[in-house]
């Protein structure tokens, strides 16, 4: 016999696989154990959901019957309210009725006459061409105003004495925008 004191079985059987081992045996014990622990719950759960699903499903044809009955009753309502309201129509003598249209067609207000096609076209095309006019108004001024920002960028050429970049940017001006007044003062100062 051995002079060691006995330390247990299970020291012994885990102490002979070392650490390591012991823990992952250990979580293969843990999850054995949890695995059929929740099988049992899923189990008893499945059959749960299941009558469950069976008492609904009874209600359910109870509830139908109950709104089919309810709809049969107020269709039965409604059927008997309309033949009430019938009665209650009282009933019109031809001789009454042509009185009755008689006196209708004299409250009718007079048919407001609109403008003939005529004139909804010529209206139409006048106002296209004022369109257009505006239009060519608004290019004529962004030109101008393009124009005269080429001339004043420009400018800084001339003071720092660079003649020719400063003519190629007043002929640049003539060519882009013809008839502007910028392209005038650039034909001016090229001229000069």
């Amino acid at each position: 016999m051995s002079s060691e004191p006995s330390k247990g079985l299970l020291y012994g059987f885990f102490g002979a696989m070392g650490v390591g081992t012991a823990i992952v045996v250990f979580f293969i014990c843990f999850t054995l154990v949890c695995i059929f622990a929740c099988g049992g719950c899923m189990w008893f759960g499945a059959s749960t959901v299941s009558t469950a699903v069976d008492d609904a499903q009874k209600k359910n044809g109870d509830f139908q019957q109950r709104v089919a009955i309810e709809k049969a009753k107020m269709e039965e309502k409604a059927k008997r309210e309309a033949e009430r309201q019938l009665e209650e129509i009282p009933t019109v003598r031809p001789e009454d009725a042509k009185r009755q249209d008689d006196a209708q067609v004299r409250e009718l207000p007079p048919i407001k006459k609109g403008p003939s096609p005529e004139e909804i076209k010529a209206k139409a095309e006048q106002d296209a061409a004022d369109k257009k006019e505006t239009d060519l108004q608004a290019a004529i001024e962004a030109n101008e105003k393009a124009a005269n920002a080429k001339l004043r960028a420009a400018e800084p050429l001339r003071e720092a004495g660079k003649k020719i970049p400063y003519a190629l940017a007043l002929e640049d001006i003539i060519k882009k925008y013809p008839g502007t007044e910028a392209a005038k003062k650039a034909r001016e100062i090229l001229d000069k």
